[in-house]
Parts: structure tokens; sequence; C-alpha cells
């Protein structure tokens, strides 16, 4: 892991958003004021990377070999990762409304925590049960992985994820809007995920008549409490952390495009105080965007999946990315590369260009303004 090099000499070097600030709010934006702290000099290293994938699913991966060795050089070079576990670390029981799914099996947790995962995202539409949910919280707690978006009741399914990691603090928040209507949302009584819920509303085509069968226009708009709720948790959350983060389940599987509730909610917690936002789900890249500086992921898609469905029928060979954050003397660069599944082992690889034209095309084609491609990774400019 990187070295802790203070290097005093640059600290008049000033982040886009420096980590320790006045926060206010005015109801109805968020306002920082820019101060370089000599308290934040003193606990943290001068430079820090920090990755950022979408779905992890480790069904039939054995626990005693690690799945991701083929991205070791990468991931070692990083100080912390975090991600979507979609899998729950338990006895790999069939989810009664998803035939064929099946939670992943106990001890990976060992392999995670080893390539570097120490925060992970638990809202997703196959995190059911209070057996499984029960059995995976222990077992990331036991390895010391932050966790987020589920939990034994609604109060620790909501309760924000923090790690300090090289004096960072770090903060993560996570919302599913995805999940069976049933059993599967925490509450006082009930082990769960904190959902967010979507209406969704057509409206005809505008030449309906002259077009018969015209496809609709649709409209996708957030439950207004819950995402007030959601923007108080960020708000909340700020004035704790130096880093701030948040993880949905979110978008329409197998599509590439980006909903219009993906885009309200994640304008809404920049501007309650997040600093990115990552999004998975679509098993799909989507585009990516730069809102008030800061990156929208709206789809990350998946790092590793071991459920057949998906890694051999629905998705063979489905590539994904992995953001990254590094810190260099008070300065924040994003980056981002393509990960891929080896076609035999399914065990994940940084992938050049040349393995995902599909996805370089994509993004060129829809986040051309804000992605400029380098060797092997894409740099997001401000």
């Amino acid at each position: 892991m990187p070295g802790s090099d203070r290097a005093a000499g640059k600290r008049q070097n000033m982040l886009d958003r420096p980590f320790i600030f006045a926060y206010q709010n005015n109801g109805h934006q968020s306002d920082y004021r820019t101060e370089w702290s000599e308290e934040l000099l003193a606990r943290t290293s001068n430079t820090f990377k920090m990755g950022f994938v979408g779905d992890i699913n480790l069904l039939d991966f054995p626990t005693d070999r690690n799945p991701f060795q083929r991205m070791m050089p990468y991931l070692e070079g990083l100080d912390v990762s975090a991600g979507t576990l979609e899998g729950l670390l338990a006895e790999p029981e069939e989810l009664f409304y998803k035939p064929g799914f099946t939670h992943v099996g106990e001890g990976h947790a060992a392999n995670l925590a080893g390539a570097g995962f120490k925060a992970l995202n638990l809202a997703s539409n196959v995190t059911y049960g209070r057996d499984a949910i029960e059995a995976t919280l222990k077992q990331l707690d036991a390895a010391g992985i932050g966790h987020a978006g589920a939990g034994m009741d609604r109060a620790q399914a909501r309760k924000p994820m923090i790690i300090e990691v090289n004096g960072y603090r770090i903060g993560m928040i996570s919302r599913t809007s995805v999940f069976w209507p049933n059993g599967h949302e925490a509450l006082e009584d009930q082990a769960g995920v904190v959902p967010l819920r979507v209406t969704t509303a057509y409206q005809p085509h505008p030449r309906l008549i002259e077009l018969p069968g015209a496809p609709a226009i649709v409209h996708t708009t957030p439950d207004a409490k819950e995402l007030a709720e959601l923007v108080s948790d960020v708000e909340a959350l700020r004035g704790q952390v130096d880093l701030l983060f948040c993880y949905f389940h979110f978008g329409v599987s197998s599509q590439r495009d980006v909903v219009q509730y993906q885009r309200t909610v994640a304008r809404a917690v920049v501007d309650a105080g997040a600093d990115a936002v990552f999004g998975s789900h679509a098993h799909v890249v989507q585009p990516i965007e730069v809102y008030k500086g800061k990156p929208l992921f709206y789809g990350l898609s998946q790092v590793i999946f071991g459920w057949p469905f998906v890694a051999r029928l629905k998705h063979p060979g489905g590539p994904g990315l992995i953001a990254e954050l590094a810190i260099d003397g008070g300065e924040r660069r994003w980056t981002a590369r393509f990960v891929k599944p080896d076609h035999d082992t399914l065990e994940p690889y940084i992938a050049p260009f040349s393995d995902v034209p599909e996805e370089v095309a994509h993004l060129k084609k829809t986040s051309s303004d804000v992605v400029t491609f380098a060797d092997d990774h894409f740099v997001i400019n401000k």
C-alpha cells in the first residue's frame, strides 16, 4: 500500500472541495467554505487512492483462492476499495422471487478484505432474509469490512458507514430502488434493506393518433418523502467525514440508458454534500456525468459475477468499470478502467480498450464531454 508521505510543501494546493469545511444548508442547495485544514494535514497521508466497483457476486468461487488475483497488481496500489455485494455470504438458498438465484455461501469475507475491500453496499434486490443478512453482517464485521444499506432492523440498515483509512474519514450511504415489495424492506422488527421507491408513469406519444403503436414516454419519480430522508442523511453525515460517497442499486437491468429518477437522485445527494455517486444493477456500463464538479457513475456494471445466468447466458463476458479517486498534494483526480471476466474462470482482470470495444464506443458517444481516453484508462474531466 502507498506510504504516508505528508509533503508539507504542497499544503498550498487546495482541493476542489476541501475535506474540512463549514457546511450550511439554506433549504435549497449546499454551500461549502473553502478552507484547508492543518488538522487534516496532520492526520492524513499526502497521497491517497480509492477504488470503486459495481456488483460483486462470488457464487461458485472457491474460498481458498483469491478470485481477484489477476487484479491484485492494480488493487494493491489502492489504499481502499468499495463495491456492491450482490450475493449474501450465507447458505446457498434460492430466493423465491428470483428463480435460480441463491446466496453465495459463507467464507468469502477474507478474500474480499485481502483484495482491499473495506466498504460494501448491501442495498440490492437480492439482499433478502433475516438469517442470511445476519450471517453476512457477522462475517463482514469480523473481517473489518464496513457496510451500509442493510441491517437487522431499519435503524441499522439506514445507518451510514464510517471507516477511517490512512487518516481519512470515509462515509457511505446506500439505497436500492430495486426490491421485492414484501419482506424485503428493513423495518423496526424486520431485517432488510433501505429502499428508495420510484413511481413510473407512461405518457402517450405526442403523435399517437398519427402513429398508432408509437412508444410511450416514461416518467420516473423518486418518492418525495424517502428522497428527503436520503438528503437529510447525507447532510447529517457530511460534517462527520472527509469523503462522502453514495451507492445506489438502480436503473433498468440490461439497459445502458440512464432513466429520469437516476439523475434526480444523484443530483440531489450531490447538492446535499456527496463527493460522488456510484450505481449498479443494470449489468452494463451506463453513461458518466459530472454535476457541480462531482462524478456520477450511473452504472459501474459488475466486477465479478459467479451466478451462471448473468455470467454465461445474459451477459457473457460482460465488462464493468473500476473508478479511482487519487488525491495527491491536495489535488483530486478521477479516472476509471475497464474490468472483464476471464472466459474460463470468470476471474476479473483490468481490460485493455481492445477487449471492450463496445463499451469504449458507448462512452465516447454518451460521455465524450466528460471523459478523455488515455493509455489503459480514461480521465473524468471536471
